[in-house]
This record gives structure tokens, C-alpha cells and sequence, in this order.
């Protein structure tokens, strides 16, 4: 691929119009949906909207996010509908400079593909990030690949016959089964956020013996680990370390998770535009890691039975708090699932509870009280998570935007690609930093 542009690709002006469609539209994104009935959240929602919403067809619905409404359709809905798409930076940043046209185009010249057996998904991401690092190291004199959070080793195993290869890996578990592996692979067990961080083993281990060049790579880093890697990447010495790929994901897994958005902001783009109080709940984070647009579509059949889990659930959280069983009490997730029929779920889960007597009685009772008060509402939950898939990317960007914009300010000709097939692996944003000699 060519060198990546060296100006930002985002106004602050863009940033802080996405800080207030977040903020303006919090209650899609502030609540768990467990809570959609004990918390009452369909108040909140404008009502005109799920009126609308609920009269269309399932192929309607599908199609809501992506085409023009119809006449009947609330100005305010159609509003949030062109804002949402507005406020996408990561994919209109993309289709401005081509990205993604460009990208496809090297992909599907590619031969590079592994010969081992993993799963479909693992292969797609693995093939296109190596696709993806082999052309970049050729360009900037690469021969060394450092991969943090490596697991077993699959991505340095295939990139192993043209570079040396190091993996570093948090969890001893996977070090010891990437050994048996791929014995000819070295690995590093190493934690890279800890207080009592060796600073000079992971300086070593990232930038490797003198004379070499590296280059970090993260697929799918946990939480933490992306930003941490962003930090220590912008402190290396430019001509041993000159590239960074990273892919995150499990935003809510961040150790700052529901803190105001001021003590996880790298940017000075993003802190100049947020309120200092102003907090981003887990909630928020969860739902930014969520499948895109791309997967909204469904049929009737996955439809009914996304709603029938969403229900379930939402119900059954009302049903503990009405017979005052506390959030620290809650019976383990498995007891909540896999249930025959809605209605029933109240027998159901006295069963599985093995309750008796008046404490069965009780459950049932309270689940079919809580089934009946909420009936008229069962229309409303597809709607609600339509209206969340449209928040999606607007979070997703706010959070990957600052990244970006920390490497940018700290110097980094800097780039996001779209490197996976999004309905493949929602998780498909790359990050790359380079550091030009």
C-alpha cells in the first residue's frame, strides 16, 4: 500500500458534533438492557418513534438504517437517522480517501493464506493482518514482528518464514500451549500494565537487539491494552520501532470503564471538546463493541428469537427485584437461558431453582404478573435495538477517533483500515502508526 496521509482526517469541529449526538441520545446507550423494564427505559425513548417503528414489517425494519424512510417516518427519527450516519467517522474517513477500495483491491491479489485448521473467522483476520503488516515492513525495512497478546501464536506462525518472531502473552496458560504448538516460536510472558513493570525487559523485547527494526502488532487487544500499546509505541525510539498495527476490542474491559471520559482520553482533540464530569457508562463501551450495521439485517425467524432473549431476560430482572433478590444475589446467567416458551419461564425457572411450596408459587406468580404489566410493550424491543445498532459506530468512532488523533499529535503519520469483512469480524478497525525516519 502507499504511505499513509500525513494530515489529521478529522476536524475537531466533527469530534465535538459527535461528543453531542453521543450526549444527546444517551438514553439508547446509558442502561443495560436487562434493565429495559425495571429502569423503565422505553419512557425515555421519544414516543412517536417506537409508535412509527412498531408498525414496520421485519423486511422494513431490516431496511430502516439504509434507506430513505417513508412519509410517515418522525422528522426528530429521521433526524437521528442522518445524524447517526453523520457522525460514523471511521467509515466516512474511510470512503473519503478510499481505504476500503484500495484495501479490496490488494486483498484480492493476495495468496498469502495459512495451512493450519482454525476457525473461518480467526483465518480471515489472521490472512489480512499478515497481508497487511508484509507490505508495510517491506516499505519500511522491517524484519522483526513483536505481537502483544498473542495467544497460541497462530499470526507468528504464518509471518515467521519472512521475519523473526516474538510473542508476548499475559496469560502463562497460552504461552505453554503456543510452545507445544509452534515449538520454533519464542514467547514472553509479560503484562505490560503493571506497577512493578520491568520497563527495561519490555523496552528489550519491543525494540529488540540494536541495528534491527520492529514493528508492534495487536489483534484484538483486550481493554487496556490497545491504549497502553498507543502510549508506549508514541516513547520508542522512531528508527528501531517504526510501525504499530492494533486492533481492539472489549472497550467496557477498560480499567477506567464508567469514569468521566477525561481520565480515559488520550487526545488532546477529544478533552478539548468533553465536559470534565462528562462519563461514558460501561454500558456505552459494551454497546461500541457490538456487531456494526452490517449485521442488522435478519430474518423473521432471528428476529423473533433475539426478541425472546431480550424479553426473558428484561423480564426476569424485574422479577428479582420485585421479590427483593439484590443484584449481589442474582442466580448465575446459565439458570436465565435456553427457556421453552415465554410465558412459561416462570415454572420454568422455579424448577430449575428447585423451589416448592409457597416460594414456587411466588415465582410464578410474579413472573406472570410482571409478563401481563408488560405485554403491550413485547413491540417495542426490536425498534429499541435498531435505535442502538445506529449508535454503534458513532460510539465505536468517539473512542477510536481519540486513538488516532493521540498518535497524530504525538507525531505519527497515522491511518484506520478497514481490515476485516465487518460481518465476518465486527472488531475490524486497524490502526496504523508509523514513524518515519
Amino acid at each position: 500500500m502507499e504511505r499513509v496521509r500525513a494530515d489529521y482526517g478529522f476536524s475537531v469541529e466533527e469530534l465535538a458534533d459527535l461528543v453531542r449526538f453521543v450526549q444527546s441520545y444517551n438514553y439508547l446507550h446509558e442502561y443495560t438492557n436487562v434493565r429495559f423494564f425495571a429502569d423503565q427505559i422505553w419512557k425515555k425513548i421519544p414516543s412517536d418513534w417506537l409508535r412509527y417503528l412498531s408498525t414496520l414489517s421485519n423486511a422494513e425494519l431490516n431496511a430502516f438504517p439504509f434507506d430513505e424512510p417513508s412519509p410517515e417516518c418522525p422528522e426528530s427519527l429521521r433526524r437521528f437517522l442522518i445524524d447517526s450516519h453523520r457522525c460514523n467517522l471511521l467509515s466516512n474517513y474511510v470512503e473519503r480517501y478510499g481505504y476500503d477500495v484500495l484495501w479490496n483491491s490488494i486483498v484480492e491479489k493476495s495468496e498469502m493464506k495459512m495451512n493450519i485448521r482454525i476457525g473461518a473467522k480467526k483465518q480471515h483476520e489472521i490472512n489480512r493482518l499478515a497481508l497487511l503488516i508484509t507490505d508495510y515492513c517491506r516499505i519500511y525495512r522491517v524484519k522483526r514482528i513483536v505481537d502483544v497478546g498473542c495467544g497460541i501464536g497462530h499470526l507468528l506462525n504464518l509471518l515467521s518464514p519472512m521475519f523473526d518472531v516474538v510473542g508476548v502473552e499475559c496469560d502463562q496458560l497460552l504461552c505453554n500451549a503456543g510452545k507445544k504448538r509452534y515449538p520454533s516460536l519464542k514467547y514472553e510472558n509479560l503484562t505490560l500494565k503493571t506497577a512493578d513493570v520491568d520497563r527495561e525487559r519490555v523496552l528489550n523485547i519491543l525494540c529488540g537487539q540494536k541495528g534491527e527494526r520492529s514493528a508492534i502488532v495487536s489483534l484484538h487487544g483486550c481493554g487496556d491494552l490497545q491504549p497502553d500499546l498507543l502510549q508506549w509505541f508514541t516513547k520508542l525510539p522512531k528508527h528501531r520501532v517504526p510501525l504499530l498495527f492494533t486492533v481492539g476490542c472489549c472497550y467496557h474491559k477498560m480499567s477506567c470503564a464508567g469514569k468521566p471520559v477525561m481520565e480515559w482520553a488520550l487526545s488532546n482533540a477529544l478533552r478539548s471538546v468533553c465536559r470534565n464530569n462528562w462519563v461514558l457508562h460501561k454500558s456505552a463501551l459494551r454497546l461500541a463493541c457490538q456487531g456494526q450495521l452490517s449485521r442488522w439485517p435478519s430474518s423473521k425467524e432471528e428476529r423473533d428469537a433475539h426478541c425472546a432473549c431480550f424479553l426473558r431476560r428484561a423480564l426476569l430482572e424485574c422479577v428479582y427485584e420485585r421479590s427483593g433478590i439484590n443484584a449481589v444475589k442474582r442466580f448465575p446467567r446459565h439458570l436465565n437461558r435456553s427457556f421453552r416458551e415465554l410465558q412459561s419461564v416462570g415454572i420454568e425457572i422455579a424448577e430449575r431453582l428447585k423451589l416448592d411450596g409457597e416460594e414456587r408459587a411466588k415465582m410464578i406468580r410474579e413472573y406472570r404478573n410482571t409478563y401481563l404489566d408488560h405485554q403491550y410493550l413485547f413491540d417495542t424491543v426490536e425498534p429499541f435495538t435498531m435505535l442502538q445498532a445506529l449508535m454503534q459506530m458513532p460510539l465505536e468512532s468517539l473512542i477510536l477517533t481519540d486513538r488516532y488523533l493521540y498518535l497524530m499529535e504525538s507525531g505519527c503519520a497515522t491511518y484506520v483500515l478497514p481490515l476485516f469483512d465487518s460481518k465476518i469480524s465486527p472488531r475490524n478497525f486497524c490502526l496504523v502508526g508509523c514513524h518515519t525516519d
